[in-house]
Parts: structure tokens; sequence; C-alpha cells
């Protein structure tokens, strides 16, 4: 019994554990599971703490226990509830954290000047714009853009909290600030670019654009496939599927992130990244059906925002490299060669398949945007592959009908269908008229690079 401390689920009774209840074996004085109503007048800050030090108690008499017995039992009966009972308070602090109301365009001002300030540092020059993108000025300005948008719509993940990590960066040249995108490949079906090492986000609408535009002279019923290599954090595919809606296309994404962060089932180390997938579908009345998401459990970004903020995550998002789940955020950024893994989707029940769809997505990647031999695979070299089909209203409206089928059925008591993404353009309409609600340790750590660099309280 060992490596219960070790373990988040039940564990089998032996016959030595039936026989020590039946023995008239007591709780130990000292232990106890808290008992919390809504009138009690406690914080639940305060909740959360008397819960972590019951849970302290209850895992050092298991620590000193010489018995396998005791520590089963001790374990099943009062370890397992008691952690229950602090992820259940972890995720309501969580909901509830204090949280800085910021102007969308203070917000804005402060990321922008953030970046710029990190490239000067870097280069000894203010930045010039490289890549042509769509209504913006010049990188910065699009980066940021996509950041805030993230936020707005309440993924944090994606969000402000991804600004400390790009400004370190550029400034260790992890992100080419000149890096200009290329089209290396034009053939039929297919355009192939390079993000030469630049924000992932700027190669990715590069590579988007010039697909989006060869598909506007191209009949409905049209398709091909747009790939980006070489570029660093992409942010949200979300952002890029609905701008190819808006164009009359479908779109179907998958990315190969570089940040080594989970791998194959069995493995004690990390080979590959939470690697994302996203469909769209344009269903007519200009708007769009979209689903977007990591192949992990929970993107990297979610551990982030906890560490960031002091938080224990829930069971089954991070495993030890020995095999054991943890619920400390920290464990995935080890340095020491140790650094737990993000489980695949499915990890409760059929990790295979989640841990399949992320290989699958690497591989695939890798062959349509055609890597070569001894290619260099840098931390955060994302590659990208953008699937186009263009439709027409006929196609659109029968998709609609499809969608109101779906979202037609009927439903539990109390409950509702949600169509994906809706709640976040609710989120993000409020957030640019109302301000950004930003994790507040988050936005400290965010305004104390922002004096560092800038010279600015």
């Amino acid at each position: 019994m060992s490596n219960t401390l070790q373990t988040f689920k039940p564990l089998p009774y032996t016959h030595a554990a039936f026989q020590l209840l039946k023995s008239g074996w007591t709780m130990p004085d000292g232990l106890d599971i808290p008992c919390f109503t809504d009138g009690d007048g406690l914080e639940l800050t305060a909740k959360l703490d008397l819960a972590e030090q019951a849970l302290g108690r209850v895992e050092g008499r298991i620590a000193g226990s010489g018995s396998d017995a005791e520590q089963l039992v001790l374990h099943n009966m009062f370890r397992l509830p008691l952690l229950e009972l602090r992820q259940r308070l972890t995720d309501e602090v969580r909901e509830n954290m204090p949280r800085e109301i910021i102007p969308y365009d203070d917000a804005r001002r402060i990321v922008e000047e953030i970046l710029y300030a990190a490239i000067l540092q870097r280069t000894g020059n203010k930045h010039l714009p490289v890549n042509v993108i769509d209504s913006f000025d010049d990188e910065v300005q699009f980066v940021t853009d996509c950041v805030l948008n993230s936020e707005g719509q309440d993924h944090d993940t994606h969000g402000i909290s991804r600004i400390p990590d790009y400004a370190q960066a550029v400034l260790d040249g992890k992100i080419n600030t000149r890096g200009k995108v290329v089209c290396v490949k034009d053939v039929y079906g297919k355009m192939c670019f390079k993000g030469d090492g630049t924000f992932g986000q700027v190669a990715a609408q590069i590579a988007l654009q010039n697909g989006l535009d060869r598909m506007r002279n191209l009949p409905p019923g049209s398709v091909m496939a747009v790939t980006v290599r070489k570029a660093y954090h992409a942010g949200r595919l979300e952002y890029f599927e609905r701008q190819a809606g808006e164009n009359d296309c479908s779109c179907f994404a998958m990315l190969n992130v570089g940040g080594k962060r989970t791998g194959p089932i069995n493995t004690a180390r990390a080979c590959y990244g939470t690697n994302p997938l996203a469909f769209e579908v344009p269903i007519g009345n200009g708007e769009v059906w979209v689903f977007d998401t990591a192949s992990t459990t929970r993107p990297e970004g979610h551990v982030n925002v906890s560490r960031q903020n002091g938080f224990k995550l829930q069971v089954g998002i991070l495993e030890t490299v020995e095999g054991f789940s943890t619920t400390d955020p920290a464990e995935l950024y080890r340095t020491d060669g140790k650094a737990a893994l993000l489980l695949p989707m499915g990890a409760d029940h059929d990790r295979y398949k989640g841990a399949g769809i992320a290989q699958g997505i690497e591989l695939a990647v890798d062959a349509i945007s055609e890597r070569q031999p001894g290619e260099e695979t840098l931390l955060k070299n994302n590659n990208l592959v953008l699937f186009l089909c263009k439709g027409d209203e006929d196609v659109f409206r029968g998709v609609r009908e499809r969608v109101e089928l779906i979202e037609s059925s009927p439903t539990v008591p109390g409950k509702s269908i949600r169509r994906p993404g809706a709640h976040g353009l609710e989120q993000l309409r409020r957030a640019k008229e109302e301000g950004l609600r930003v994790a507040a340790k988050t936005w400290k750590e965010v305004s104390d690079l922002h004096g560092q660099l800038c010279g600015k309280a």
C-alpha cells in the first residue's frame, strides 16, 4: 500500500481491511470531514482551507500507519471524500476568484505596449510590419486581437495569461518578430507556407488569407488544403475557423503543437503537444457552427492559469512519469526531466481514443504539411493544416436544417442544448462593452511585466 497517497480512485477492500472494520475499528481522534452549509457564514476560501487541513491530517495518518488495512480504510472512507470536497470547493473558488475588470481598449493598449517593448529590447529597433494582415497595421496588433478575443470569450487558457510567455519568447529569440510568412509550395488543391518562426497567429492568418483568396475564385464544392510549418504558439483555432465561415467555407483544422506536454499510452516522457482540432460549418443567415478542442482533457493553458492563481487541478488532468495522478499544476513545468504529462481525452475510461487522436494529428499534420527528414522540432513550433470546402446557400440551408433538428432534441429537466461557441460570443460582446474579467493574479503578473518592460506602473 506504499502508493496509497498517489492514488485518487477507490481501492478494493482486502480481507484484512474487512477484518479491521469487523473488529470495531473507529475513526482516529483528530480526523474529521468538515460539513459546510450556505448559512454558516464562512467564505469559500476559509472552507477550502479547512478542507485542506482536514485532508492533511488524514494523509498524515495514512503516511504514518504501519497497517495496509488501515491505510486502505482511511483512503476509501475519509481521504477520497475529502479530495472530492476540496475539488468542489476549488472549482467554486476558481469560478468566484478575484478578478480585475479591465476596459477592453486599456487591455489592448497594455498588451501591445508589452510586446512592442519586448521587441525593442530584443532587437534594438521599434517593430516594423513584415507581413500584410487584413484590417491590422502590424503583427503585434493582430496577436493582441487574438489574445483579447480568447480572454473575452472566457477562454483564459489562450488569453492574457499567454502574454508573459510571448514576451519572454520574444526576449529569448524564440519568436522571430521579423519572420516573413511565405508560400513555399502551390500545387493543385494545396498551398504550403513556412512561418519563419514568427507568431503562430500571424502565420496562420497569412496562410488562411491566401487560401480564402484562392477559394473566392473557385466554384462551390471546391476543396483545398492550406498548411503552415515553423511558427510559434497559434492560439485558438476558432479565431481562424470563423473567418472561413464568413467567406462561405467549411473548415476542418488540425494543429500539432511543438510544446511537449503529452504522449501515447504508457509513455514516461511527453513527446508531442496538446494537438487541437476544430470544425466549422456555415449554417446560413451569417451564422457558423464551430467547435475547437485540445486532444487532452484540458489544454496546457488551463494548468498555467491554475498555477498563476494558486489552484489545485481536478484529478484526471495530469499524471506523473511514474504513472500516478497529481493535482499540482507545477508538476507540468518541472525542468528535471520528470515533468508530468497531460492526459488524453477519455482518460477516465478509454484514454487510447484521445491518445490515438493526438498521435494521428501529429502524424497527419506532418505528412500533409510535408515535414522533411531531420527537420528540427523546436519548443512551441506549431504546424497547422486547414481543409477548406466552399459551399453555397442551398448547402448552408441544408446544414441548418440538420442543426435545428439536433438542437430540438428532448432535454433532461431544467437543461438546454447549447450550440458550441454561442456562449463565448455573448461573453465577448459583454467584455467589449463592460470590460474584460481577468483573474487578479494573472493581471498582476501582466501589470508587473508591463512596468518592467515599459517603465510604467
